[in-house]
């Protein structure tokens, strides 16, 4: 079997990064059980799991480490190391159990034949697993030089390693021009474990946390303290003038800083409020954009907060979002088919707009459908249902499978389950979507369904047989049982007559 080393090594790209979808985790055998992005159940560990390691796993762990220590035979050790982990490797939690463990043994440890077991399995495990618990042994054994560095470099590039490469690179005598050659290279949590940790120790490296180190596949929030403290975010925009590129990557930072659901971030700084009014006035001094919009109205959410002390800024963003400019650069917008929120929250006419982008391109334009598939739309709204409608036809209805996710080729699904969601508030209306997403393969289709029949049974409407039907051949052909207990149950309740059963 191919290691782990030499896939990530086959697989570089000419720009020293690896292909977007290139991944090193095991293929689960049903490809739709649920996977995690590479590096994601360990950041989610990382950030708001705590780190409980699983005591069996560790005294196992430990067992080896003397084993490889003593000189046991490598294709027996590292057989024995890889048989540790299942489908669910659970390296980081036992991290510093395991190296307290070696630290609290180093007198009866073999340094040397660790460090060449561990180098080793880094060269030559194809376990995920063992190739982790490798890098948290070197982490112990950092001082040392050698090729060994290359290799750990090279790791670091697939996102699923990258934390265990940035624990080794910290002990290393140059960790921050290595922690951000990492960052620079990866896009995923790779890059966000390395940003956590990286000080800047020169302008190119302040001027790349504020252009795009805060910018990553996983949520720019995670970061977006450190890039805006670290790379001097006040102080770039306390400067003149700031260049389009510069303002729009101050604007994207910013909506970061204002994301603390994952993470504290605008509220942890003390310089908030001059930060934002240096933000604001650049921004009064540029050409308006949607994104710069988008921000100063983030901004007024923000100043909203009871929390945040920010009535300068308040007033600010408040009168620039309510300006003639702001006004001109929606409408604007709004004839390219954008700007559609914007426009709402301004009082500008936006509906038809909306109406024909979604109508020229639907997968493009569907997930404005929360702004005109809501009861103050009434007189919209089944204009829109006639384009989903169109757009998400019956013939996606061929029956219920154990579908956790919509296959790549078929996205139609995704629209069709977030189109159903909104149909609640509206009994009858959109039936035919009802009864689409009812019987189609994804079960969060089937799901929204039901969700939306029982809102309309709650409502008092009186139900086609078309519906009865439906239910009918799901009892026999559903095959979650969760669905099928409340499909019959609706179905039962029907047959009643509660909620209303039209026989017609």
């Amino acid at each position: 079997m191919t290691s782990i080393y030499d896939q990530i090594r086959a697989a570089v790209q000419p720009d020293g990064t690896l292909p977007k979808d290139f991944s090193i985790q095991k293929k689960p055998d049903d490809p739709q059980a649920i996977r995690f992005a590479e590096g994601a159940q360990d950041g989610i560990v990382f950030y708001h799991s705590g780190s409980g390691g699983d005591r069996e796993l560790l005294e196992k762990l430990e067992e080896i480490t003397g084993l490889a220590s003593g000189g046991a035979d490598y294709e027996a050790a590292e057989a024995e190391l890889s048989a540790c982990f299942g489908e669910r490797e659970a390296v980081l939690g036992c991290i510093d159990g395991l190296q307290t463990w070696i630290i609290d043994h180093r007198e009866e440890l073999d340094a040397g034949r660790l460090f060449g077991f561990a180098n080793a399995v880094l060269l030559h495990s194809a376990s995920l697993g063992a190739v982790k618990y490798a890098l948290s042994v070197l982490e112990l054994l950092a001082a040392a030089q050698g090729p060994w560095r290359e290799t750990v470099r090279t790791l670091a590039l697939a996102d699923e390693l990258t934390l265990y490469c940035v624990f080794v690179a910290c002990r290393w005598e140059n960790k921050d021009e290595e922690l951000f050659a990492m960052a620079k290279q990866v896009r995923g949590w790779g890059r966000v474990h390395a940003v956590r940790e990286l000080e800047p120790v020169s302008q190119e490296m302040k001027t790349w946390l504020l252009d795009e180190g805060w910018d990553n596949d996983v949520l720019p929030a995670y970061t977006a303290l450190a890039c805006a403290q670290r790379g001097g975010l006040r102080e770039r925009l306390e400067q003149e003038p700031l260049s389009r590129a510069q303002l729009d990557a101050a604007g994207g930072l910013i909506q970061a800083l204002l994301d603390e659901g994952p993470v504290s971030n605008i509220s942890r700084m003390e310089d908030a409020e001059e930060l934002l009014l240096a933000y604001m006035a650049q921004v009064e001094r540029a050409e308006l954009t949607l994104g710069a919009l988008n921000v100063v109205r983030g901004i007024l959410s923000a100043a909203a907060e009871d929390e945040l002390d920010l009535s300068q800024v308040r007033t600010r963003a408040e009168a620039l979002f309510a300006s003639q400019a702001s006004r001109r650069a929606v409408e604007q917008a709004l004839e390219r088919g954008e700007g559609f929120s914007l426009a709402a929250a301004l009082g500008l006419a936006w509906q038809e707009k909306l109406l024909e982008a979604l109508e020229r391109d639907f997968a493009g334009t569907y997930s404005q459908l929360y702004l005109i598939l809501a009861p103050e739309q009434e007189l919209w709204v089944d204009r829109a249902l006639a384009v989903c409608e169109k757009n998400l036809p019956r013939e996606l209805a061929t029956g219920p499978k154990d579908w956790t996710f919509a296959p790549p080729e078929e996205p139609r699904y995704n629209w069709l389950d977030y189109t159903v969601q909104f149909l609640k508030p509206f009994p009858g209306r959109g039936l035919e979507l009802a009864l689409t997403a009812l019987e189609a393969p994804v079960i969060r289709n089937r799901n929204m369904a039901l969700n939306a029949l029982e809102s309309w049974r709650e409502a008092g409407w009186s139900f086609p047989e078309a519906v009865v039907q439906a239910l009918e051949r799901l009892n026999v052909s559903e095959v979650h049982d969760k669905l099928r207990e409340r499909e019959s149950a609706l179905l039962d309740e029907l047959k009643k007559g509660a909620g209303g059963y039209d026989r017609a």
